[in-house]
């Protein structure tokens, strides 16, 4: 060491050096450190600047857009505090995932869901609300509160392929469909009392087909309409006592059924919350309504077949056959 510093003679010398060293390096290393520092401080103020250009557009954005904002705020306070939409809006946002992933038809958006900026966003709908001027308050309006209700199109064939995924994801015991009642309409009760009187085929056909053909026609309806009925009825004892007994049971639940698109996702088995039976096909179904388990809390998804969206992946699949670039969406 003395013979590459011979200025250093002495050990005393020698270990002073080694002290003012060992300073340099000290001084040296929080040196670099303070330059890394000030070298990171660089790229966030870089970082910052573009932040705030980037901010000065969205603000700017934002009060162009001031009305779609609010919307778009209420939309979300009112999903997290008032009516709990954030586990519905992922559940949906899940299976229809799995349905598009599955290669199976999803309709672009069906009913005031559309005009949901979230629901857009996160995929559900393919309708973009701003650029088709949609109504947001259809969709949600905190001074209404309701159960959340997003109607999802399905291709037809390939329906029930969804409807087994969300009973794998949450259990069978925890996802059921809802049961239907077939009520005795006009034209139903007039036939099913007459057998029931055990008159003639011929003759109740007749008096049931006086029944105009319009939608939620009633009995009392028919007779003010129609005045060949109401002559029958006026002047033969036994139409009369026939329609006068249709008229009491008219209304009445006469079958059950399957819900075309209702099903039922709960936290727990839905046996703990409302009774269950099993369907004709051997399903489980609920033995409540759709509006009473509304009325209850459980929520309620729909899980819509639509031919017309198996015809339109029918032309797709066989226009992508001479065209594979064709995009649909």
């Amino acid at each position: 060491f003395i013979e590459i510093f011979p200025g250093c003679k002495t050990i005393r010398h020698i270990e002073s050096w080694k002290l003012g060293y060992t300073k340099f390096n000290l001084n040296m290393t929080s040196l670099c450190n303070l330059m890394c520092i000030l070298q990171s401080f660089q790229g966030i103020w870089k970082k910052f600047c573009h932040f705030l250009r980037g901010f000065h557009i969205i603000l700017a954005t934002l009060i162009t857009h001031s009305v779609l904002v609010c919307q778009f705020l209420v939309c979300l306070q009112a999903k997290k505090n008032i009516m709990g939409y954030v586990d519905y809006f992922l559940i949906v946002w899940d299976f229809i995932k799995y349905a598009r992933d599955h290669d199976i038809m999803v309709g672009p958006g069906r009913g005031s869901a559309a005009g949901s900026l979230v629901a857009y966003t996160l995929g559900i709908t393919q309708l973009d609300p701003i650029r088709y001027d949609l109504l947001f308050e259809r969709f949600l309006n905190p001074e209404r509160v309701s159960m959340p209700d997003i109607d999802v199109d399905f291709c037809f064939e390939r329906r029930q392929e969804v409807i087994e995924y969300v009973r794998r994801k949450y259990g069978d015991d925890c996802v059921v469909q809802i049961v239907t009642f077939g009520t005795l309409a006009a034209r139903g009760v007039i036939r099913d009392v007459g057998r029931v009187l055990d008159m003639p085929y011929a003759q109740v056909d007749s008096i049931a087909k006086m029944i105009p053909q319009e939608l939620n026609i009633t009995i009392d309806k028919a007779l003010t309409m129609n005045p060949e009925l109401k002559k029958a009825y006026e002047e033969q004892d036994e139409i009369h006592y026939l329609i006068d007994m249709a008229r009491r049971l008219e209304g009445l639940p006469r079958h059950t059924s399957m819900h075309a698109a209702g099903v039922v996702i709960s936290q727990k088995d839905v046996s703990e919350y409302v009774p269950l039976s099993r369907a004709s096909d051997g399903s489980i179904v609920t033995q409540f309504t759709m509006t009473t388990l509304e009325e209850l809390g459980l929520l309620k998804m729909d899980f819509l077949g639509l031919r017309t969206l198996t015809v339109i992946q029918n032309a797709v699949q066989l226009a992508k056959s001479k065209n594979p670039e064709l995009d649909m969406d």
